[in-house]
């Protein structure tokens, strides 16, 4: 896939030369996603379709992405985060190159971890090093 290749070496390079490297990388993540056809739905519920509501919406990859309130008890991998994770994440698939700012780039990496996970099917000891270190 060129594609992937152009976008990982975009990445790369903005991991490198980034002000806040962490923006840098919820963006390349995001665009690997979509690219790969593995973009979680962030704006509205995977399950009924409807709008982010709550301030602390739920996610799950075995979903798919968001779930609302009353769709996120039929999922036991679901875990809350900020509706601006949510906002942030689906803003930044749009854009061909990483903002210069993500008010909450690391909320948004730790929120991304679970589904790389589940679409690896296995550990991830870097990616799960570097959110270790996020949330210190």
């Amino acid at each position: 896939l060129p594609e992937a290749y152009k976008l990982l070496l975009m990445g790369l390079t903005a991991l490198e030369t980034h002000e806040k490297p962490e923006v840098a990388m919820v963006w390349a993540e995001v665009k690997l996603l979509d690219l790969t056809g593995f973009l979680p739905s962030f704006e509205v519920c995977a399950v009924g379709g409807a709008p982010v509501k709550e301030a602390e919406p739920w996610l799950s990859p075995d979903a798919g992405g968001y779930v609302s309130e009353a769709e996120a008890y039929a999922f036991t991998d679901r875990f809350r985060t900020r509706a601006e994770v949510l906002y942030g994440l689906s803003k930044v698939v749009e854009l061909d190159q990483p903002p210069p700012n993500l008010k909450f780039a690391r909320e948004c990496l730790i929120a991304l971890l679970p589904f790389w996970r589940k679409i690896a099917s296995a550990p991830l000891p870097a990616n799960e090093a570097r959110i270790g270190e996020l949330r210190i």
